[in-house]
């Protein structure tokens, strides 16, 4: 502004100066002189009128602008504005006062306000209306507008004093009044004060009511701040101290603590707040632990004046309480714990408060549980997750991981261009320390048998066990076969050594090893896997305790095998097994007094298969149970069929397998089968193997012993090859001894075999034995044997093994010769 002045100034002093300049004679005596300075000084004065009258119209302007946006702020204000003289006149409003009430414009200008307002509020307003003109500060007055249709509106009136309002009289002072309307705010607090008196009106105990809801607000923020830390799951003793501390600073409780409780009642507190942990015996918290015997919560409210039925009382009393309250702390396991707590005032543990806290102590129970079943599940996750990758007998990787480490150990043979071995190992006679000494003492030789192979390897080799007696071993970089075949005659020295174990002494078995190298003998897991078994049974074959690699041959007799197997497993459904009898005879004369039934397998590529091409093969697969008991039932199907024919009795003679003699049950197999076909039990006659009997002695004489109380004949097969005495064979409950046919094939010629045969035949007798030769052949043989003398015989010589209806007509012509 001051430019622009400035600026106008120097335009007039240049117009004065150039009209000198353009008539320099026009002021030429000296009183023309002053009047030139006269109208100089009038031009600059004029335009110091002009500028100023600029500077007013645009002051003007703006006051316009302001005012204009004050009187829309004014009339649209959220709340109603009134000026009113000293008579309570209406001097003016606001358009939202209008609006306020409902009411015509023109009506309410010079209108008393006290005529807007309820009778009852008119007083009111007249009262008070005077006090605000002495007092200039703003007061609060809440009134009621009368409106349409006998409505209402609830507002407060804030008043202050003006003293200077101009009229056109004099300076008159009025009244500045803002009406807000407060008809919700009077609703909601109607609303409020309604329910607080309905709410004392039922309890009629306002004072006590507003004290427990303070109470009761207090536990519950409590008992919200317990379980708020719970649900975070913190450690126990972090869970205690927490607790405890939310007790004493926000519960209004004077001291708690928590405590385990021992089953002996001994309580060892672990937190506390309001005093120590070492201050805590002041309390005699030696004496609460036949609070628990019950397992109740404890009150006592009246310390200070009830009977001292407690000898802890005087010691809380002492400390300052008047009442106390013992909780319980319940988990899955049992109760586990207290929680104590103390207050300076007489009956401050209401039913309510003990409610709650009753709940709160649930909780930390419960808390304790959740944590306990956290720590559970994360130990059997754990547990799951090694279960999954290892063996939980031997710790060894499972087959799961060996097959991982495996397909690794190729990917890395492949990149470096070096060998890899599998070493596929089995434990030879396994199932005898199993079976006679137990489950126990096979698992912990296998637990033993681990730890020996695992001490051999290095750091990079893996040992899996796959199931059973059967482990593996993964050699990476080697650079020669020979490299694996030095690690196999390692493990197969160490496994040699004896084992001692805790429930069966000293104990030797044997390993044997089929080996298997990528990339030679296969490229893949499954390829490898494969090569090493067959690699294994040839090993096997060959003696076991040795290890062998693998060639195409085996390949190919592995296959053979499999395929030997899976027909053997059809064979029974499609009725290929056959039942042949073998005849034995009475030595003295000659008559037919027996027959022992022997399997055949009339397969349909190799046509009729001997015993010792398949049973070895269902010994191994567990096929020979089922294959034994279809012997057993149809050997006695037959011999009820003859006998229904009118054949004459005769004794049938049926091999049981050792697994067969450790199948639970056999007994009651037998005793079924025979109830089924209706064959008499003194005509069957189940036949065991020496062998069997001496490996499997106390399961085989207890399972012989049933056998026999069913009044089945037992004998004993293959006898003097078990190296056993006949002291041990008397405990079994034998009638028969079957001499093995390698002594009488060489009884003739062979000394021994003679002495043998003769000490079989006079020692069966005199323990009370029948004795029966097997495999007589020539007629020399039998007038031996009859001398010795032997009691029965069969084989070639008289009678071929032959099909039962070969047998059967053997027999029928029998009969018509006598």
């Amino acid at each position: 502004m001051n430019n622009i002045r400035t600026g106008k100034y120097q335009l007039l002093r240049q117009r004065a100066e150039q009209l000198l300049a353009t008539d320099p004679g026009r002021f030429r005596t000296p009183e023309q002189a002053d009047l030139v300075g006269l109208l100089h000084e009038l031009a600059v004065f004029q335009a110091e009128l002009e500028m100023q009258n600029e500077d007013l119209l645009l002051a003007n302007q703006q006051l316009e602008e302001v005012r204009q946006q004050y009187a829309r702020l004014y009339e649209q204000a959220p709340v109603g504005y009134l000026r009113l003289n000293e008579q309570g006149i209406i001097l003016h409003h606001n358009q939202t006062f209008i609006e306020m009430i409902h009411s015509d414009q023109n009506m309410l200008v010079n209108k008393p306000l006290a005529t807007l307002l309820t009778a009852e509020d008119r007083d009111i307003f007249y009262a008070r209306f005077n006090a605000l003109f002495k007092n200039p500060t703003g007061k609060n007055i809440e009134l009621h507008f009368i409106l349409p249709h006998g409505k209402s509106l609830v507002t407060s009136l804030t008043a202050r004093r003006d003293l200077h309002c101009v009229t056109t009289d004099a300076v008159q002072p009025t009244l500045l009044v803002i009406v807000s309307d407060i008809s919700e705010i009077c609703r909601t607090r109607h609303a409020l004060e309604q329910a607080r008196l309905e709410a004392e009106g039922t309890c009629n105990r306002q004072t006590q009511l507003l004290i427990e809801t303070r109470k009761l607000s207090r536990l519950y923020l409590l008992l919200s701040r317990i379980n708020q830390l719970i649900v975070q799951r913190p450690q126990q003793q972090e869970l205690f101290r927490e607790v405890c501390d939310i007790a004493v600073l926000e519960g209004g409780i004077g001291t708690a603590w928590i405590g385990s409780v021992e089953k002996t009642g001994e309580i060892t507190p672990l937190a506390s707040c309001g005093m120590v942990l070492e201050q805590l015996d002041c309390l005699g918290i030696n004496n609460y632990g036949t609070l628990f015997q019950d397992d109740k919560t404890f009150i006592n409210n009246n310390l200070l004046t009830e009977p001292d039925i407690i000898p802890w009382q005087s010691s809380v009393v002492a400390c300052g309480f008047q009442s106390v309250a013992v909780l319980p702390i319940r988990a899955r396991k049992g109760h586990t714990g207290c929680f104590v707590l103390y207050a300076k005032e007489r009956n401050f543990f209401d039913e309510a408060e003990i409610r709650l806290l009753e709940e709160i102590s649930r909780n930390i129970g419960h808390s304790l549980d959740v944590a306990e079943m956290d720590r559970e599940q994360e130990l059997a996750r754990e547990q799951l997750s090694y279960l999954a990758r290892h063996d939980p007998l031997t710790g060894l990787n499972n087959r799961s991981m060996f097959s991982s480490h495996l397909s690794k150990a190729l990917e890395r043979a492949a990149r470096q261009g070096t060998l890899v071995a599998l070493l596929l190992l089995d434990l030879d006679r396994f199932k005898d320390v199993n079976d006679s000494y137990g489950h126990a003492a096979g698992d912990e030789l296998l637990v033993q048998v681990s730890k020996r192979i695992t001490g051999r390897l290095r750091g990079a080799d893996s040992t899996s066990r796959l199931g059973g007696d059967e482990f593996t071993v993964v050699l990476e970089d080697l650079h020669e076969p020979q490299d694996a075949a030095w690690v196999a005659n390692d493990l197969l020295a160490l496994v040699h050594e004896p084992f001692q174990l805790a429930t069966a002494g000293e104990v030797s078995v044997g390993i044997s090893i089929g080996i298997a190298l990528y990339p030679e003998h296969g490229s893949t897991e499954q390829e490898l896997l494969q090569q090493a078994d067959a690699a294994l049974y040839r090993a096997k074959a060959d003696g076991r305790s040795r290890f062998r690699f693998f060639n195409e041959e085996l390949t190919r007799e592995a296959r053979e095998r499999i395929k030997l197997e899976a027909s053997l497993r059809k064979a029974l459904e499609q009725k290929e097994l056959l039942i042949h009898f073998q005849p034995q005879f009475d030595l003295q004369t000659g008559r037919i007094v027996g027959a022992e039934a022997l399997v055949r397998w009339l397969h349909p590529e190799y046509g009729m298969m001997q015993p010792e091409q398949f049973i070895p093969l269902a010994e191994e697969t567990g096929l020979i149970a089922g294959l034994g008991e279809w012997v057993l039932r149809e050997t006695c199907q037959l011999g009820s069929l003859w006998l229904s024919q009118g054949l004459p009795p005769l004794r049938l003679a049926v091999n049981i397998s050792p697994q067969q003699l450790r199948q639970p049950g056999m007994e009651r197999f037998v005793a079924d089968t025979l109830l089924e076909t209706g064959f008499p039990a003194e005509l069957l006659e189940i036949e065991v193997t020496e062998s069997t009997l001496m490996q499997h002695e106390k399961i085989a004489e207890l399972i012989l012993n049933r056998i026999s109380s069913l009044g089945v004949r037992l004998a004993v097969d293959d006898f003097g090859t078990g190296y056993s005495s006949l002291s041990r064979i008397k405990q079994f409950p034998v009638q028969l001894l079957k001499i093995d046919r390698s002594f009488i094939t060489g009884i003739l010629d062979n000394r021994t075999d003679q002495e043998v045969a003769a000490t079989i035949v006079a020692m069966g007798h005199t323990l009370g034995f029948k004795v029966l030769a097997e495999g007589v052949e020539i007629k020399e043989q039998l007038e031996l044997l009859r001398q010795l003398p032997c009691d029965l015989y069969q084989g070639f010589l008289s009678g071929r093994p032959m099909p039962a209806e070969e047998l059967c007509l053997v027999l029928q012509e029998k009969m018509s010769n006598c």
